[in-house]
């Protein structure tokens, strides 16, 4: 009698999910998304402005930790995600992923200051107010005329409005 031994059935199995997808913001224009697979795994993600635009992105490379960094994307927008993931012998899987948000371009303009005013003039004292175009810090540096610059004062909080009182002032200068 000859034995002999079947073929092992066919791979139809797509990848499974072992940890949900991560999406970690590396900036106002990046993130970087993965995933765990029980088996290895290739990588396509697609992504977009909802009801607007969709791109994509691809790593070929197959592993158990699957994952890309989507660039280029705009600041301070909500943004949705799927990825598909493929196995070697082309099974695939496609897995809805969370909608992300990136952060806001930082503000490198400084505040516009209008309205600048000093009142409430005594022999030691005086009132600087004015206001800015968006909210900042309030504070007021001063000195005698012609002289450094010495004295701070200054209020805590963010405002538009701002007024400091200076008190302490030298009489006559």
């Amino acid at each position: 009698a000859t034995g002999f031994t079947t073929p092992p059935a066919p791979d139809t199995t797509p990848p499974g999910v072992t940890t949900e997808i991560a999406v970690a913001l590396l900036g106002p224009d990046r993130v970087r998304i993965a995933v765990g697979t029980d088996e290895a795994a290739s990588i396509l993600a697609r992504y977009g402005i909802v009801g607007v635009t969709e791109a994509s992105a691809f790593d070929p490379t197959f592993t158990q930790t699957p994952g890309l960094i989507l660039a280029g994307l705009q600041a301070n927008t909500t943004y949705r995600l799927e990825v598909a993931l493929t196995d070697p012998k082309g099974n695939a899987r496609t897995v809805s992923g969370p909608s992300f948000h990136t952060p806001a371009l930082p503000d490198t303009t400084a505040p516009v200051l209008t309205n600048i005013t000093v009142g409430g003039i005594t022999q030691t004292g005086a009132i600087v107010s004015w206001q800015t175009d968006e909210p900042a810090e309030s504070w007021v540096r001063f000195g005698p005329m012609g002289g450094a610059l010495t004295g701070t004062f200054s209020a805590s909080g963010l405002n538009t409005v701002h007024s400091i009182v200076l008190s302490g002032l030298t009489a006559g200068t």
